[in-house]
């Protein structure tokens, strides 16, 4: 049940075949883990143990309570805690860390964003800094105009809406100095956030080209072992006797040498 509309029935069906799987799933992998004290110290697992608790929390409220009384708070502090509950199903879609723990392109993807922290904070330091200028500039420019621009926390909106090419459309300078400041605010959005993006860019490119390297690796890797082992089958069958190969020195140099991904 929401706020203002009713649930579909095969949605409510749904979701109750969402709880129960992802239910059945966690208490799966607790029974199966052979160490539960370190099951728990994954974070993923502790936010399904979370999900669960509020997600069956809510099917009780939805099945035994008065959900039109509590949202009407006639039940106060079940009313939070039905809320807090619903809300906190979003939490859901980050259930996908866990299959992107499957997939090299995917991890790549966070191992870049991983390896641009430091740009990403003089990102977000920088845009910061020019948009706390220009809301003072466009409250300044726009001072015979009160009702446009009353004070600087409304330039500073403006200047985040600007700077990042939104444009709601909600506030807008309406003298000529203001549509100046205006213009020059949307130019300096661009420079500044399309400069860090080439340095983020680039990190991923790199990862990228190391992972292709790494999958190529192990494929060739893969083969010598078949191979090995089919030497060592034909050496058996003759001598009756196995005898044992050893790693060549370019394959323990480039063991040496190569960028491991997980680093």
């Amino acid at each position: 049940m929401f706020t203002t509309t009713l649930e579909p029935s095969w949605l409510f069906e749904l979701n109750v075949f969402i709880i129960v799987f992802f239910t059945l799933e966690s208490l799966v992998r607790f029974i199966t883990c052979p160490s539960k004290c370190r099951f728990f110290l994954e974070w993923l697992n502790i936010l399904d143990t979370f999900l669960n608790i509020t997600m069956w929390s809510r099917f009780m409220v939805d099945m035994f309570a008065n959900v039109d009384a509590v949202l009407e708070k006639k039940f106060e502090s079940l009313m939070y805690f039905y809320s807090f509950c619903s809300a906190a199903s979003v939490l859901r879609l980050l259930k996908f860390f866990r299959v992107a723990k499957q997939y090299n392109s995917l991890r790549v993807l966070f191992l870049a964003v991983k390896a641009s922290v430091k740009e990403l904070g003089l990102l977000l330091l920088t845009f910061l800094i020019v948009a706390w200028v220009f809301s003072n500039l466009i409250y300044y420019a726009e001072i015979n105009e009160p009702d446009t621009f009353p004070n600087m926390l409304d330039g500073l909106w403006w200047a985040v809406v600007t700077m990042t090419t939104v444009g709601y459309g909600d506030m807008y300078p309406t003298g000529a100095l203001g549509r100046f400041v205006g213009a020059m605010c949307a130019m300096c959005g661009l420079l500044v956030i399309a400069m860090p993006i080439a340095v983020i860019a680039g990190n991923f490119d790199d990862l990228y080209k190391k992972n292709n390297d790494r999958e190529s690796y192990n494929k060739i890797q893969k083969e010598k072992e078949t191979e090995r082992k089919q030497s060592v089958n034909s050496i058996t069958s003759k001598d009756n006797k196995i005898v044992p190969l050893q790693k060549s020195k370019e394959d323990n140099n480039y063991n040496k040498t190569f960028p491991s991904i997980e680093k």
